[in-house]
């Protein structure tokens, strides 16, 4: 095996992983925005809504890995999906608490915003 076949095969193994994190990422935020929607229509509690976001463990998945979405650009939307999911598994009780159920409406609106960003960064170019 030649430089440019191990170049090449690196590359397309780097291309690969950021694919099957950044569709797992993506997977993750899809459920979240059900679940803003149901507690939105009231389909859900509120206990309902914090008991179930740390089953989707975004906050295990930012800190597993951390190292590579800050150190690679190309991961940068699936960084940004991971860091506001994170902070709604961690803080979507209190938000409520202080600021009252509506205040997660902006969380879903940004969101939504960013896994638009996340899936434009998946879609292949054309």
């Amino acid at each position: 095996m030649n430089t440019m076949d191990i170049t090449t095969t690196t590359t397309d193994t780097t291309q690969a992983s950021h694919e099957e994190l950044n569709r797992r990422v993506l997977t993750m935020a899809t459920q979240v925005l059900e679940l803003l929607r149901s507690f939105g229509r009231e389909q859900i509690t509120a206990n309902e809504l914090v008991a179930t976001l740390p089953e989707i463990a975004a906050r295990s998945t930012l800190a597993q890995h951390w190292e590579r979405l800050t150190a690679e650009p190309a991961l940068s939307p699936c960084f940004e999906v991971l860091q506001l999911l994170s902070s709604l598994e961690s803080e979507a009780d209190y938000q409520m608490l202080r600021y009252g159920p509506p205040s997660l409406h902006d969380d879903f609106r940004e969101l939504s915003l960013a896994v638009a960003r996340l899936r434009k960064a998946i879609q292949p170019v054309a």
